[in-house]
């Protein structure tokens, strides 16, 4: 994120390794036009629903029948989502920013810890090393605490929404989400593709 920030990009897609692209996925995110918008697939467990939620419940992957709606949800999985300079902007004003030099030497604090606004100025890099610096906007809590425990994915749909952030999914924009590649104990490599296609 700090890179997109410091190379003035205006829109960062997250893309997991395990997502499909289709020639035109990101044409079609950047469409919508907001500044959060997620491609649809589905998890490769079953029930094979779709990897957001709405009003506190997953999506059922019959609802990528309806191609081309585009709905508000409060969580999704950063495997294709196309997030916008504002909205990185919006969430990091709020956060810490840190280099993770450690600086006990030239600043008597191994940690140095940065503003918004000292870190906008400086381009997003340490102003003691000129290397970047970092916020976090993905935490992962399961299993670590007792409130919101969220993966990190869900995380950052919290941050996103508690700025005032639509997130939106575009189901007339779907893409693949691959399984993992399974090797079995008498060597037979087993894959499969939730495929999407309606």
């Amino acid at each position: 994120i700090s890179k997109a920030l410091e190379h003035n990009c205006q829109n960062l897609l997250f893309l997991d390794a395990d997502i499909i692209l289709k020639p035109n996925t990101v044409t079609e995110l950047m469409s919508v036009n907001m500044p959060v918008v997620s491609a649809a697939y589905c998890s490769r467990s079953p029930p094979y629903d779709v990897v957001a939620n709405a009003g506190g419940k997953s999506i059922p992957r019959a609802y990528l029948q309806e191609k081309g709606k585009q709905m508000e949800v409060e969580e999704v999985g950063c495997g294709c989502l196309l997030v916008s300079r504002l909205a990185l902007e919006r969430v990091g004003q709020t956060l810490d920013w840190r280099c993770m030099d450690d600086h006990s030497k030239d600043a008597g604090k191994e940690v140095m810890k940065f503003t918004w606004k000292e870190i906008a100025a400086n381009n997003f890099k340490c102003k003691l090393c000129n290397k970047t610096v970092v916020a976090k906007y993905f935490d992962y809590r399961t299993g670590k605490v007792d409130i919101n425990n969220l993966s990190e994915d869900y995380y950052f749909c919290k941050l996103l929404r508690q700025h005032g952030l639509p997130i939106m999914l575009h189901t007339g924009c779907q893409v693949n989400h691959e399984n993992i590649v399974e090797i079995t104990g008498d060597g037979i490599v087993n894959t499969t593709t939730s495929v999407l296609a309606i």
